[in-house]
């Protein structure tokens, strides 16, 4: 878990194989102000409840990805899969990299229920066996940007690619 600081991941740095029986099987991001910032390297294969790879858990904090970030492999049983954005002041900004090959019932490469910017990023081949492949967003204050992003074959038992529930999308 991440409190109050920030935490980078770059270069062919990588968190994986991790587990956790509640959420950020990967990263918890726990307190207001924790921030984790990855740029290159590889959040692969890890597991669980809700946020396989990345778990946004507070108000206040926040997680960037860009450059050639790696977002892979996660699986979260419940939310998000590859990032869960938890609470509607938790933030996530993907200006490149990707998030790729996550799986959920909800949300296989996002679930947002804060406030999250996808600006020219990737997102492929994503699994929910409910509704929102590579993005799931939900709760009445949460908000979402799309913009230049690519959506490719995600993969759905029922359902959509992209499910908005309720809150603000721009795309």
């Amino acid at each position: 878990a991440v409190e109050s600081s920030t935490f980078s991941l770059s270069g062919t740095g990588v968190i994986s194989d991790n587990y956790s029986s509640t959420a950020g099987g990967g990263v918890f991001l726990a307190a207001a102000g924790a921030r984790f910032i990855q740029t290159g390297g590889r959040t692969w294969a890890n597991r669980a409840n809700n946020g396989g790879g990345v778990y946004v858990g507070a108000d206040g904090a926040s997680f960037l990805l860009s450059g050639s970030g790696l977002i892979v492999g996660n699986r979260g049983n419940n939310a998000g899969g590859g990032v869960n954005l938890s609470t509607p002041n938790s933030y996530f900004t993907q200006t490149g990299g990707a998030i790729i090959y996550n799986s959920a019932a909800a949300g296989g490469g996002v679930y947002n229920d804060g406030q999250a910017s996808l600006l020219n990023a990737l997102l492929i081949r994503n699994t929910a066996t409910g509704s929102g492949a590579a993005i799931y967003s939900a709760g009445a204050s949460a908000k979402l940007t799309v913009n230049n992003t690519t959506i490719a074959s995600p993969t759905l038992v029922s359902g959509s690619a992209m499910y908005i529930a309720s809150g603000v999308a721009n795309i």
